[in-house]
C-alpha cells in the first residue's frame, strides 16, 4: 500500500496517527523513567552492598550479581524501547507534514538521540562498577 501524504488523510486518520504518537511517546518516557528508578536503586545497592558486607568473597558476589542485573536492564531497555521508537519515527513521518508538529519542534528531524544513547551510557557505567569491584577484590 502506497504512504498517503498528510493533506491526503482524513481527519479521522490524523486525530488516529496523533493519538498512537501521543500514547507511544508517553509509554517511552514512562519505560525511561521506570528504568532510570530501577538503575538507581541498583548503583545503591551495589555500592550499599560493597560497603556493608564484611566477607570480601560475598560482597564480591553481591555486587556482581547487581552488576549483571542492571547490565541486563540496560539491554532489555535497548532492545524493547527500539520497536516503540522506531514506530514513533514512522509516525514522524507523517505528523513532520502538519504545520503545528513541524513548529512545535522547530525542525523536520526528531531523532530521539537520548534515547538512543541512555542504554550505552548505563552499560559503560556498569561495566565501571563491575571493574572497580573487581580491582578492590
Amino acid at each position: 500500500m502506497p504512504r498517503k501524504n498528510w493533506s491526503d488523510l482524513s481527519d479521522n486518520e490524523r486525530q488516529w496517527v496523533w493519538n498512537i504518537h501521543k500514547e507511544a511517546d508517553a509509554i517511552l518516557h514512562s519505560r525511561i523513567q521506570s528504568i532510570m528508578t530501577l538503575q538507581a536503586i541498583l548503583f545503591a545497592a551495589s555500592f550499599t552492598v560493597s560497603g556493608i558486607v564484611n566477607d570480601k568473597f560475598m560482597s564480591l558476589t553481591y555486587s556482581l550479581a547487581i552488576d549483571l542485573m542492571g547490565t541486563v536492564v540496560c539491554i532489555g531497555l535497548f532492545v524493547f524501547d527500539r520497536i516503540i521508537l522506531n514506530g514513533i519515527l514512522r509516525m514522524k513521518e507523517y505528523l513532520v507534514e502538519d504545520e503545528i508538529y513541524s513548529e512545535f519542534y522547530r525542525t523536520k528531524d526528531v531523532g530521539y538521540l537520548f534515547v538512543k544513547i541512555i542504554p550505552w551510557a548505563l552499560i559503560f557505567i556498569w561495566g565501571t562498577v563491575l571493574a572497580l569491584n573487581i580491582y578492590t577484590y
